[in-house]
């Protein structure tokens, strides 16, 4: 097992250098790296994972967003404001050149009968990649009161197609930094002709849930797969998808958070008994939970010579099926890395009794 260990780190030290690494794929007792992509619904984007890249992405989680002020008003809006050339106020207190912008989408973000904007510059000496799907740039917001630069790329670029959510009286404007392994999601609303964070920016990549329009999905990157008593660390990249969903009642976005359970209760959830079907010989189950989107979790680990590989399962009781990371239907072969009851625990609203 030591040697395992220590072929994993030397192989994890290699592709560091080399900026390249693979998505693991899990058998028992052992974690594999093979070639994958992480896909977004609304781009499309397919890109070769490489763990140099996704740490400027985790590092990114770290880091509020970037704003670069041209000019702040507090005085209130005038009538003779409500018509403002937004385009042309951005160019000229941007200092940009309007051949520059590439997107630029203009509406009343919060109802209040003004028009706010956000758009997506290229810089004068940005790269051009062949696949078209991102351009080094800026994203601002622009308003009659202000002019504002939200983000500077700092991955390999910035998604050229921009996503609108309308969860409540909200509309929540999008954008991907993208990475060779993915893209950081940052997500931005307008509230009293302020533009502000969501609360689900910069967190991971916010993908369309295709269970519930009223839903999406995070997905997150960890480095969770293998503890190393040697290192005295974990290794091993893992990628799970969190569920959120906008709550009527409350006028908020929330997550679907675990509640912890007994095995009897998780039998009578699946139908079946998840932990003694399913749970190896001599392996030692951490955790059971629910979540009300119908997952049911299961985390254990395997334990060898002090070295630990961490496994879970997930089985959706309501479609009968076990799942994978990325949502879609799968058998019962344990995923790498360890399922979190919320990957947001402040926006997380659990099961009740």
């Amino acid at each position: 097992m030591k040697r395992i260990s220590a072929a994993l780190l030397s192989i994890g030290l290699v592709l560091f250098g080399l900026s390249g690494c693979s998505k693991s794929g899990n058998t028992a007792y052992s974690l594999k790296n093979d070639a994958a992509s992480v896909v977004s619904d609304e781009n499309d984007l397919h890109e070769e994972i490489t763990d140099d890249s996704i740490d400027g992405a985790s590092k990114q989680k770290e880091k509020s967003v970037e704003k670069d002020p041209v000019e702040t008003k507090e005085d209130a809006v005038e009538p003779d404001q409500i018509d403002v050339d937004l385009r042309e106020k951005l160019i000229t207190e941007g200092n940009l050149n309007d051949d520059r912008i590439l997107l630029f989408r203009q509406e009343d973000f919060d109802d209040d009968g003004i028009n706010e904007a956000f758009a997506l510059v290229m810089w004068d000496d940005a790269k051009e990649y062949d696949d078209e799907e991102a351009i080094e740039g800026d994203v601002w917001f622009v308003s009659p009161k202000e002019c504002q630069k939200l983000l500077t790329s700092e991955g390999m670029g910035i998604g050229k197609t921009d996503r609108i959510f309308k969860f409540g009286n909200k509309r929540y404007e999008l954008f991907d930094d993208t990475y060779a392994t993915g893209s950081l999601t940052y997500a931005w609303y307008v509230d009293g002709g302020e533009v502000k964070d969501a609360p689900f920016s910069k967190i991971g990549t916010v993908i369309t849930d295709v269970r519930d329009e009223d839903s999406f999905a995070i997905l997150d990157s960890s480095y969770d797969a293998l503890y190393d008593p040697e290192v005295d660390g974990t290794m091993g990249h893992t990628w799970k998808q969190y569920y959120f969903f906008y709550d009527e009642n409350n006028d908020k976005i929330c997550e679907y958070g675990g509640k912890d359970i007994d095995r009897s209760t998780a039998k009578d959830l699946c139908g079946m008994d998840l932990v003694g079907d399913c749970l190896p010989s001599g392996d030692k189950l951490t955790s059971l939970f629910y979540k009300g989107n119908g997952l049911v979790a299961m985390n254990y680990e395997h334990e060898e010579e002090g070295y630990i590989n961490y496994y879970h399962l997930l089985y959706d009781y309501k479609k009968r099926t076990f799942l994978n990371d990325f949502g879609e239907e799968t058998g019962t072969e344990p995923l790498a890395g360890i399922y979190s009851k919320a990957l947001c625990p402040d926006m997380a609203v659990y099961p009740e009794d």
